[in-house]
């Protein structure tokens, strides 16, 4: 029996049992991603019972709302697996959804019969994600170049430039990108070199850790160890306020993954990336 809806509509016990049969494929493939989030009300939910008392959820399928995409997660009982029910709780998602909804998935490369499935699917593998963190209170208090410095900026025209450069994009895009984050609570820094830009770094925080993203170093500035010092300059500061950095980045980006490891993030999570 397959039931759907939104999570918000979830009682505990059904919550429970979600986060019960994720605990149990966890512990079977030794999955390193995070438990299910259930916090937003419009995450659409589609679980498969034995019976129709609920009694036991042998699937489920969690579906969030991106800016143009569906990604979907979703969790069947070690001892139910190969019976169709992750088929039947998609087919019920797309009915839903509709089929042209472009849908992402990022399952664990720990989890065989997930990969299995996607082959299954045809859904195309785009790459993996790294999520890294860093113990700032592990470093030395000062480790970067005194040439270097950084500074608050919401300068949106002078981080665009950057950015679009970095990133190969059009200054419009970059612009609206960056007013977007900045929008929803993020800061830019800004790094100079003595009196010249050379770079930015988005980030938000919580009470003790800071998640790091768009770090880039304009293309004029690149190949000459500007990237190591900035993000040593910054993490430097940081560790003054928080105890942990994150940053997730995708192992085909070498030279980002290798300046991560560099400046002593490690690897927690892996997110293999695909697409139907």
């Amino acid at each position: 029996m397959i039931r759907s809806g939104n999570a918000g509509k979830l009682n505990e016990r059904q919550r429970s049992q979600i986060l019960g049969l994720y605990e149990a494929c966890a512990e079977y493939e030794g999955l390193t991603f995070s438990e299910p989030e259930l916090s937003d009300p419009e995450t659409l939910v589609f679980r498969y019972y034995e019976g129709r008392k609920e009694d036991e959820l042998l699937a489920v399928l969690l579906a969030y709302k991106e800016e143009e995409c569906m990604e979907v997660t979703a969790f069947t009982h070690p001892g139910h697996r190969c019976r169709g029910f992750f088929t039947g709780l998609f087919e019920h998602f797309l009915q839903a959804v509709g089929e042209d909804m472009p849908v992402c998935f990022f399952p664990d490369g720990n989890s065989y019969d997930a990969l299995c499935t996607l082959d299954e699917l045809e859904a195309e593998y785009t790459g993996t994600d790294h999520l890294m963190d860093c113990n700032l209170r592990d470093h030395p208090e000062v480790r970067s170049d005194n040439a270097f410095s950084l500074e608050v900026c919401e300068d949106l025209s002078q981080l665009a430039g950057i950015h679009s450069r970095a990133f190969e994009l059009e200054g419009a895009a970059s612009g609206d990108y960056l007013k977007t984050a900045l929008d929803d609570g993020a800061v830019a820094w800004l790094f100079k070199k003595e009196t010249d830009p050379v770079g930015m770094c988005l980030g938000t925080a919580d009470s003790d850790s800071v998640y790091l993203f768009a770090f880039c170093i304009d293309p004029e500035y690149q190949g000459k160890g500007f990237g190591s010092a900035c993000l040593s300059l910054l993490l430097d500061c940081l560790a003054r306020t928080y105890q942990t950095a994150r940053v997730q980045v995708t192992e085909e980006n070498a030279p980002a993954f290798a300046l991560y490891r560099k400046a002593g993030f490690i690897s927690r999570e892996e997110l293999m990336e695909y697409w139907y």
